[in-house]
Parts: C-alpha cells; sequence; structure tokens
C-alpha cells in the first residue's frame, strides 16, 4: 500500500470561468462542503486601469467580511510588463465594520529575474492579525491563490 493515504482536502476554492480579470467571484468550501466564504472582485476594466483593484472577503451569509485593496491595474501588470519587477505590490485588508483598520496586509513579493523566466512560482507574504480566525485565514490564503491566478499566472498561451 501507500505510505501516505490519499488527504482530504482541508478547504476548496471554486472559481468558474471568467474571460478576463476585474470580473468573478470565488467560493470557499471547508472539508465538509459548507460554505466558509466568497472572494468577491469588484469589476475592473480598460477604463479603471488607473484605479485601485479592490476586492471583498464575505462570510457565509454573504456579508462583507474585508476590504482589500490593491494597486492600480496598470501597476499589477496590466499596461505593462512586470516581468523584472523590482517592488512589492501591497494589498491592505481592513476590516468592515472597522473602515480604515488594518486587520492583515499581504504582499506579492518580486523574483529575480531568472527565477520568473524559468519557473511559474510567484512569493507572497501574509502578514495575518494576531486575533485572525482560522476562516479568515483560510478567506485571505483563497484570495491570494485567486489574485495570483487572476493577475500572475501565465501559461504560455497566451494567458488563455
Amino acid at each position: 500500500g501507500d505510505a501516505f493515504p490519499d488527504p482530504l482536502p482541508a478547504y476548496t476554492l471554486d472559481r468558474p470561468f471568467y474571460c478576463c480579470p476585474g470580473q468573478g467571484t470565488a467560493t470557499v468550501l471547508d472539508a465538509s462542503g459548507a460554505v466558509i466564504g466568497t472572494v468577491d472582485e469588484e469589476c475592473a476594466n480598460c477604463y479603471s486601469l488607473w484605479c485601485p483593484l479592490k476586492f471583498y472577503l464575505k462570510d457565509s451569509t454573504g456579508a462583507v467580511k474585508y476590504e482589500i485593496v490593491g494597486p492600480s491595474g496598470c501597476k499589477v501588470g496590466c499596461c505593462q510588463d512586470i516581468s523584472c519587477r523590482k517592488t512589492n505590490l501591497a494589498f491592505d485588508v481592513s476590516d468592515s465594520v472597522k473602515p480604515g483598520s488594518s486587520v492583515a496586509s499581504i504582499q506579492q513579493m518580486p523574483s529575480q529575474c531568472w527565477r520568473m523566466c524559468c519557473t511559474m512560482a510567484d512569493d507572497y507574504y501574509i502578514d495575518f492579525g494576531e486575533d485572525t480566525l482560522q476562516e479568515d485565514r483560510a478567506l485571505l490564503l483563497a484570495f491570494v491563490f485567486f489574485l495570483d491566478f487572476g493577475y500572475f499566472s501565465h501559461n504560455g498561451n497566451g494567458g488563455e
């Protein structure tokens, strides 16, 4: 037999197909299939490239729990090649009950140019607040996957 049995998923991220970044929702489910919450992206389009990217993390009832604001779509790479970017892209996570209060921060770290050319790996740093619940951490991790897939992952087929 196998030395390690097939692991059960702790969480599942369900994201239906969307043709481009700037639209979409991802649902986060626990191991039993119960909805923990969603990651929702505020619509971004060609006219809002100069505006900051904005996302909402909602709880299982659909109430907004956290708002995440990042750099403009243009800084993220919609207008320019970021393969050799030298600065972090910061995403601030604030509590929707206490607007402006930071509960976590997420940074997309620049990779060295040789690594960007040779691998599909991206580096992220998440600073969770001390009182962050396990379900909230799962939502924040789901956001990182959502962000990475939508804005930073390219498979060599024109982003398709």
